[in-house]
């Protein structure tokens, strides 16, 4: 063909030529816009299937899986789903086109000069294995940048987090330096793992232009022969780069292969986890609960073989209804229960039964939405106040939560904020006080109306007045309800119905305040400074 065109010097055929040339590439340029938008199409559908099932697996994991790891490792593992996408998408596309490209011109390649052609496969496999070798150095150097890069960003997260109290100790060179020091780490990996990808794409390079000195030097030996013509001789030349192109793509993707590969290894972490609910877990539901509890020989603790145990053989009984102070020295097990009656763990060993039944016996989520817990350390979302309240509701009833910020005496404050309920607040609840946010977070437990209130520290951050006016609220409004306040304040013992006193995770008393201030000593050690200050206040006052 280039023969003759060049050689006989055919211009018909040379119109033809570029005739074609031209057709050729307008249905190239269509296509090529036919696989961009079927490609950003798919890539679109991949994106919001692979990050709504990946929250969708996250959200259904037990709390443990998130105590046992830091926040950067979920951003960082959200962030590599990119790659798969970019692997699926574009990468594996690239790879069928290199494999049937590979096929085609070396179909030609035999047709003009099988030497040439089995030269240039002959050298293929050596290349592929230096490919397949690097492509190995390169998963295992990926671990170390996944694991500098989550501990960035956790890093950062905590950093961002945390301000107010780097600011408090002045402590911003301190927290540079941290953030600095793991940095360089991470550049360190990255590092390394850059150069094995640079050695990688230089050996293609030095493939790729060695094969073509060879085919050039092993053409121009055939054309001196007389066995290739001029034309035959550029015709095999290109069809040869045709040959090395897809050849050079293969060997390139096997390094993304690898990374890819170490990519799924780690978002399979998450996958593979088994989910707080299966099938081997409890599935009943009642219309409600009554709001019995108790615990038999409740042991537990938060590692595995050999780590302490939190709590040692606990067994107690709550009457529906009934209103329990929870009291002892700080880590005596307290936060505990109530972290194992919410279901956030499950005893190591013994049993805890809610309303008779063993409460593994429920489903995990029913048995949540009517049990309420809050914590010391509340946690507030970016949104209105009503959202937050109304957090677990996609469509909130108003009048719901006007009433539970009336239980947890927060309606007044609410009303004084600009735009009341609309009132925008932060991550975490900047800008609104510590004890503003325990209230919202008070409010936003009672709109879901549970029967089981677990109260850890709830009115820690309130001041006297603030909290004796909650206290006789929830006592009024809550009658009817099982409660578990966590206490260390007298002010919560005295409006409970008993109190259940613990030491170093034992239950070593349970009664009215009379009799335990009589009789049980580590009552009368966690309250007899309360009192002292009390009597001395008394004294000052009446001097």
């Amino acid at each position: 063909f280039l023969d003759d065109i060049l050689v006989r010097r055919d211009k018909e055929m040379l119109t033809i030529a570029l005739v074609a040339g031209v057709l050729l590439a307008v249905v190239t340029g269509f296509l090529g816009w036919t696989r961009a938008y079927y490609a950003n199409f798919l890539a679109t559908k991949f994106d919001f299937n692979a990050h709504s099932y990946f929250v969708k697996k996250m959200m259904s994991l037990p709390y443990k899986f998130f105590a046992d790891r830091h926040v950067g490792d979920f951003i960082r593992r959200v962030q590599e789903i990119s790659k798969v996408k970019a692997f699926l998408i574009g990468s594996l596309e690239s790879l069928v086109l290199a494999a049937l490209s590979l096929v085609i011109y070396s179909t030609a390649l035999f047709f003009y000069s099988p030497l040439i052609a089995v030269t240039v496969l002959t050298t293929a496999p050596i290349f592929l294995l230096l490919s397949l070798f690097s492509g190995k150095r390169l998963s295992r150097a990926y671990p170390s940048v996944f694991k500098g890069s989550a501990e960035l960003d956790s890093n950062l997260t905590d950093a961002v987090k945390g301000m107010s109290t780097i600011k408090s100790l002045g402590a911003e060179l301190a927290s540079r330096w941290r953030y600095e020091e793991k940095l360089v780490w991470l550049l360190k990996a990255e590092r390394k793992f850059g150069l094995t990808a640079a050695g990688l794409g230089v050996a293609g390079q030095f493939y790729s232009k060695l094969v073509n000195l060879m085919i050039m030097g092993l053409a121009a030996y055939l054309a001196i022969r007389g066995d290739l013509s001029p034309g035959q001789v550029v015709a095999t030349t290109m069809i040869a780069g045709g040959v090395l192109t897809p050849l050079t793509t293969l060997a390139n993707q096997i390094g993304l292969i690898q990374e890819v590969k170490a990519v799924c290894a780690r978002l399979d972490d998450i996958f593979s986890a088994p989910s707080e609910t299966t099938k081997k877990h409890g599935q009943l539901r009642k219309e409600s609960l009554i709001g019995e509890i108790e615990f038999h020989d409740v042991w537990f603790r938060y590692g595995g073989e050999g780590s302490d145990w939190i709590l040692k053989g606990v067994s107690f009984k709550i009457e529906a209804g009934q209103n329990v102070a929870l009291v002892g020295p700080s880590g005596s097990g307290k936060s505990t229960i109530a972290a194992l009656l919410a279901r956030m763990f499950v005893p190591t060993k013994g049993q805890i039964f809610v309303d008779g039944r063993d409460y593994l016996d429920y489903d995990v989520s029913w048995l949540r939405t009517h049990i309420g817990l809050l914590h010391q350390e509340t946690h507030l979302f970016h949104g209105s106040i009503l959202s937050n309240i109304a957090y677990a509701d996609p469509e909130p009833e108003i009048g719901a939560v006007h009433a539970a910020a009336e239980k947890a005496a927060a309606r007044e404050f609410i009303d004084k904020k600009p735009n009341g309920f609309d009132y925008l607040i932060s991550s975490g609840g900047l800008g609104l006080s510590v004890g503003e946010k325990q209230r919202v977070a008070l409010a936003r437990m009672f709109y879901r109306q549970p029967q089981i209130l677990l109260l850890d520290e709830a009115t820690s951050a309130l001041d006297g007045i603030a909290e004796a006016k909650l206290l006789h609220n929830l006592r009024e409004q809550t009658k009817d309800l099982t409660t578990i306040n966590i206490a260390h304040r007298y002010s919560t013992v005295r409006y409970s119905d008993f109190a259940l006193v613990m030491s170093e995770g034992r239950v070593v008393g349970f009664g009215i305040h009379e009799d335990l201030w009589a009789e049980n000593s580590v009552y009368q050690e966690l309250f007899a400074a309360q009192f002292d200050v009390v009597g001395q206040a008394k004294k000052g006052s009446a001097a």
